[in-house]
């Protein structure tokens, strides 16, 4: 009788809007007061803290972070020139544009929210300055973003291998393909789209400026080699190779864009405080 209560309680928490976490941790408080026994909350932080206590699990924070500080660096805007340079002189360009840089984005931060962070703020206002329906490109934009938590690194698949002590190299090598795939379905149907409402033709501006965009990508491409190579020819830990990638966007934001100052830093810290925060809850 006791469970089925605590299990209503549980529901109507979640009914009512409160946060999972939140509702979690209510149900076991309240499981406590019915047991009647104080000495199990000594066990709950216990759990919340043995449940983050994992060197695998701290890549989490590094990869969030080193996406944050390319961002703050400069290094999103070159890969996104990098992107039209590839795909945006043609139909639709700006749609494929967006498609490549999720995926290029992807190999860096693993996380979706961070991928939309990142493309929302510079390829929706493009898009719709350039006639795009404003609906459609928030809807690719968003759809762009969900290959974050496929190709590697992805911080889903760091919490499901350190719960069930699977390959994190890989698994990360299990989602490269699927990836690929899931961006060139969304590449096919920007072409129907593109085709059937008159999607606008980019100026091919990059074309005249292909070495100087391709020199300046260099580095930010280099960040998604760093981690997915390291990872997978077993070099490094994923936790090693975000530290790394973390250490390697930032030593470029200070000396080469020169980008980040104490702000910005600053900012990507904070950032990563409140991403990593509420995964780990």
């Amino acid at each position: 009788m006791s469970l089925l209560l605590l299990l209503l309680f549980f529901f109507f928490l979640m009914l009512i809007g409160l946060p999972l976490y939140l509702a979690l941790l209510s149900v076991a408080f309240a499981g406590i007061a019915v047991l009647g026994d104080a000495s199990l909350l000594r066990v709950v932080s216990q759990q919340l803290f043995g449940g983050m206590d994992s060197f695998t699990l701290m890549a989490i924070p590094f990869f969030v972070l080193a996406g944050s500080l390319m961002n703050r660096s400069g290094l999103t805007d070159k890969l996104i020139d990098f992107s039209k340079l590839l795909v945006g002189s043609i139909r639709g360009g700006l749609g494929y544009v967006n498609i490549v840089a999720g995926i290029i984005l992807a190999g860096v931060n693993g996380s979706a929210a961070a991928d939309a962070s990142a493309l929302s703020s510079i390829l929706i206002p493009a898009m719709k300055k350039e006639g795009y329906n404003q609906g459609y490109a928030a809807g690719l934009t968003a759809a762009s973003s969900l290959i974050g938590p496929i190709i590697p690194p992805s911080i889903f698949m760091i919490i499901y291998a350190s719960m069930t002590n699977t390959s994190i190299g890989g698994l990360f090598a299990a989602g490269i393909v699927p990836g690929l795939l899931l961006g060139l379905a969304y590449a096919v149907m920007n072409y129907f789209y593109s085709f059937r409402y008159g999607a606008p033709v980019s100026s091919g501006e990059e074309r005249s400026q292909a070495k100087n965009i391709l020199t300046q990508s260099i580095s930010g491409l280099l960040a998604p080699i760093i981690i997915i190579g390291g990872i997978v020819t077993g070099i490094v830990t994923p936790t090693e190779s975000g530290a790394l990638a973390a250490a390697y966007c930032l030593l470029i934001g200070l000396f080469h864009t020169k980008k980040l100052d104490k702000g910005a830093i600053f900012g990507a810290l904070y950032e990563t405080v409140r991403t990593t925060s509420s995964i780990f809850l």
